[in-house]
């Protein structure tokens, strides 16, 4: 009896400790919002016509604008290896 009370102490605990870390979201600011619906758009996202697919039209403009970054960052990367590799 003793160990289950035990092992709810600490798993009450564990859950009171990590709730508040999990929750410490600092809310976004009206020009980060601008610029994240800024960057949907430009990846073919149309807010206004999303009344029958909703979820899956933003869904898939969030899939692309990740893919975007990601082509971004490696081509960035590739550069500055092409640099060093030019001035080596």
């Amino acid at each position: 009896m003793l160990k289950v009370t035990i092992s709810a102490v600490l798993t009450a605990a564990t859950v009171f400790l990590c709730a508040p870390a999990s929750a410490q979201q600092t809310p976004k600011t009206r020009a980060q919002v601008s610029a994240e619906l800024e960057e949907l758009v430009s990846v073919g996202y149309q807010p206004g016509s999303e009344r029958t697919q909703y979820p899956r039209g933003l869904q898939a403009a969030q899939q692309r604008v990740l893919e975007h970054r990601a082509k971004a960052a490696t081509g960035l990367r590739d550069s500055n290896d092409a640099v060093d590799n030019v001035h080596q």
